[in-house]
């Protein structure tokens, strides 16, 4: 896919192209082209970072792939930049959503990545419901007030509806990842082990067949005590 949707790094800067005296206009934030906008991650903190070039060895496709996020390959002067808003990295505080090839802040910080961005000692970042108003009126110029609500509401919806896929995306990514990593245990414990158990079994029949009954019947008590045992542990 191409990189088509502008999206703006530095909510600060956006912030400030909203308030009413301010000279500084959306036209001239710090903006890059993506894929896709970025959202919030539920429980560490994101970074957007300039296409990589100079001293950042990374392709343009290992950046896409990483989600533009190349910022723990950043020396400690870079770091510090990243945490003054000056780049090359910027933090993804604020959900956004595709609105005609840009994406459109949603007003709503994210507790998490607002937590981890003050932890690591950034600057103040300002969460007023102007950041929304700034991209959405360059967006919108040319609708009515109603029409604006109402496109707010629909962007409202879309975003919660997108971060639900993508949270379904990634619980069903993170249950293929368990599987990758568990298959020799598979394997065993679900076909070597059982057909061996069953050949054992099926010579001790041939074997004892008088004793099998009280063999199987101490084994399984000896199964229900385990599993009894085992659950007033967990308990």
């Amino acid at each position: 896919g191409e990189l088509e949707l502008r999206y703006w790094q530095n909510p600060n800067q956006v912030y400030q192209t909203g308030l009413k005296d301010s000279q500084f206009k959306l036209v001239d934030a710090r903006s890059i082209c993506l894929l896709d906008c970025p959202i919030p991650s539920d429980d560490s903190l994101e970074w957007v970072c300039d296409y990589p070039e100079g001293d950042i060895r990374l392709s343009m496709e290992d950046w896409i792939n990483r989600n533009y996020n190349y910022y723990e390959f950043l020396t400690p002067e870079m770091r510090n930049s990243s945490l003054q808003l000056q780049g090359p990295c910027y933090p993804v505080i604020f959900p956004s959503v595709n609105v005609y090839w840009s994406c459109q802040f949603i007003a709503r910080a994210s507790n998490t990545s607002l937590k981890h961005w003050e932890q690591m000692g950034g600057v103040s970042i300002n969460e007023d419901i102007v950041i929304d108003k700034s991209i959405h009126k360059s967006i919108n110029s040319r609708e009515d007030s109603t029409t604006q609500y109402q496109h707010y509401i629909v962007l409202t919806m879309y975003y919660y509806w997108h971060v639900s896929v993508k949270r379904d995306k990634q619980l069903k990514e993170r249950y293929m990842a368990d599987i990758g990593k568990a298959w020799p245990v598979l394997i065993v414990c679900g076909g070597i082990l059982p057909v061996f158990l069953s050949v054992i079994w099926l010579m001790m029949i041939r074997h004892f067949v008088a004793a099998m009954p009280w063999i199987t019947v101490v084994l399984f008590n000896l199964l229900i005590i385990s599993v009894t045992m085992f659950f007033y542990i967990k308990g």
